[in-house]
C-alpha cells in the first residue's frame, strides 16, 4: 500500500507524464502509467521519468506478461505476480532464410541490474 505523498518531488518542465508520489516504509516511491504500448513509447516515457526524478535507484516495470513457459505442475493465471532475473525482448532475434535464431546473450544485451539490489 502506498503511503502519504512526500515533499520535494516534481515534474521537470516539458515532462508529459503524470506521477503519483508516496512512500513505502522509509522509501520514497513514484508511480506512473505508461500511456502507450511499445518500446518507443516506453523509452520516451522512461527518459521523461529520468529527467523529473534523476536520483532513481531502482525501477520496476510492471505489466501483463506476454508469455510464460509451461512448468509442469504449475498453473500461471492472469493477475499472478511473476519475478524474473531478466526480460526477453520479443524481437531480439536474427532471421535467416530458413530459421529465426534468438540471441543467446539476453542477460547481457538488455543490461544487468544494479549490484546494490
Amino acid at each position: 500500500m502506498l503511503g502519504s505523498a512526500r515533499d520535494g518531488f516534481g515534474k521537470a518542465p516539458g515532462d508529459p507524464n503524470r506521477y503519483v508520489n508516496g512512500g513505502m516504509g522509509n522509501l520514497a516511491v513514484v508511480l506512473f502509467l505508461l500511456p502507450g504500448m511499445g518500446k518507443v513509447s516506453a523509452a520516451s516515457d522512461a527518459a521523461s521519468l529520468r529527467s523529473s526524478y534523476s536520483n532513481i535507484k531502482c525501477a520496476f516495470l510492471v505489466g501483463i506478461c506476454g508469455a510464460v513457459l509451461q512448468v509442469s505442475g504449475t498453473e500461471v493465471l492472469l493477475g499472478d505476480v511473476i519475478l524474473s532475473r531478466y526480460l526477453v525482448q520479443y524481437d531480439l532475434a536474427r532471421q535467416y532464410s530458413r530459421e529465426i535464431m534468438r540471441k543467446k546473450t539476453i542477460e547481457d544485451t538488455l543490461g544487468r541490474p544494479n549490484n546494490e539490489i
